[in-house]
């Protein structure tokens, strides 16, 4: 550290010792980190000392380094475990950064290609407007603005990039599309669960106006929220999407909750139910019996995907944060390293959602048959409305 002309070294951590020293008379305390020898200074890159450990003049009168040399290398000692904690070796970080090439690039060309062509049904196939195609045309929206950020990650993985203007634009991109996508696909899992459970209501509860300004709301919601937190991030850390500070964020536990939780919870209950109801349907003919287990597949496959691409990242980040809070500092390293593996696997949700969605509507037009909705002995009175509703609802619970 910061150790006087004539003094002892006990007590001293010792990559205080290692990182600089007072050079003598007349001359200020200089880092000894050399460049061409990293390994003297593990707590510092070599020659980023910061700059008031640089700054302590020499006392000729005392022959020595002022008092106030103490006071620098307690703050160093301070900022020593955040340094640590979050530093990852060149070697592993380029295998993550090589991991993040061989997932995305296939999550780049076969997202675009399924967006594409997702977006060409729903814009251009489709002449209803109906509350799934709107739903589906944000949630492609979403993705899409998704896939343009994910070069920027990678290369923000693999090098330090600052927390410039281009920086503050993909993290608003990113943190933006990626709950977004969470959100649409709850209220796609909601919608079709007002249209089965519910035929008569929905008329009233459901109308693609009403699902426009939902989606509306919640990207205002979404939006604001992100510029304000990348701000906050701007404002703490010194590189672009990398934490480095091991300062526990606690509105990190709130967006975690509000982000995922709640939805996987709505999503979980909704899709049970929906394939429950469809269970119980009495099927008039083997032909309905074969579209009813194609409509549970659909819902199954769908709530699965959801489940293991986003569940891992987020469980990830909640571990990280109990690290923070309980100062597990050998963790931490580790669990950076695994939020950006699972990332991969929660980016990629994007083109999976086209894939599942897009087969869904495509499956949706061989079913004009089957009817949605769960039939009990006690509405045998509204089985005239309910078949008024069963071209209506048919085609929105399979295009969702």
């Amino acid at each position: 550290g910061l150790l006087p002309h004539n003094s002892s070294p006990a007590g001293l951590h010792p990559k205080i010792l290692n990182c600089c020293g007072c050079a003598g008379p007349q001359e200020s305390c200089v880092p000894l980190c050399p460049t061409h020898s990293p390994d003297s200074c593990s707590a510092e890159e070599p020659g980023a000392v910061e700059p008031w450990l640089r700054a302590l003049p020499w006392d000729p009168a005392q022959g020595t380094c002022p008092q106030a040399w103490s006071v620098t290398c307690t703050l160093f000692l301070q900022r020593l475990p955040t340094m640590n904690c979050t530093e990852i070796s060149s070697a592993l970080q380029d295998a993550v950064v090589l991991f993040q090439l061989i997932v995305y690039i296939p999550v780049l060309v076969l997202g675009l290609l399924l967006n594409t062509i997702a977006f060409w049904v729903f814009c251009c196939k489709l002449k209803r407007w109906t509350e799934t195609r709107v739903y589906m045309i944000n949630l492609m929206v979403a993705d899409c603005s998704l896939l343009f950020a994910l070069p920027f990650l990678i290369y923000f993985t693999k090098n330090k990039h600052p927390t410039d203007n281009l920086c503050f634009a993909i993290e608003m991109i990113y943190f933006t599309n990626s709950p977004m996508s969470i959100f649409i696909i709850m209220l796609i899992a909601i919608d079709r669960y007002i249209a089965i459970k519910f035929p008569l209501k929905a008329k009233t509860l459901r109308s693609p106006l009403k699902s426009a300004c939902i989606c509306g709301f919640l990207w205002i919601i979404q939006i604001g929220y992100s510029y304000l937190n990348t701000l906050f991030k701007k404002r703490r850390e010194k590189f672009c999407l990398q934490k480095h500070s091991t300062q526990p964020t606690y509105l990190t536990s709130f967006s975690i909750c509000f982000w995922y939780f709640i939805p996987l919870g709505i999503i979980i209950f909704c899709s049970i139910q929906v394939i429950r109801c469809l269970r119980k349907k009495m099927a008039s003919s083997l032909h309905e019996t074969k579209l009813i287990r194609k409509a549970i597949h659909i819902i199954s496959v769908n709530l699965c995907v959801f489940i293991l691409c986003f569940s891992p990242i987020y469980i990830a980040l909640l571990l990280r944060l109990a690290a923070e809070v309980a100062g597990a500092c050998h963790l931490l390293s580790k669990v950076r390293v695994s939020i950006q593996i699972l990332s991969c696997l929660a980016n990629s949700n994007c083109c999976l959602d086209a894939f599942c969605y897009y087969f869904a509507a495509k499956e949706s037009q061989e079913f004009p048959s089957l009817l949605p909705t769960c039939i009990s002995m006690r509405s045998k009175m509204n089985q005239s409305q309910e078949s008024h509703y069963k071209e209506h609802t048919t085609e929105r619970y399979f295009s969702s």
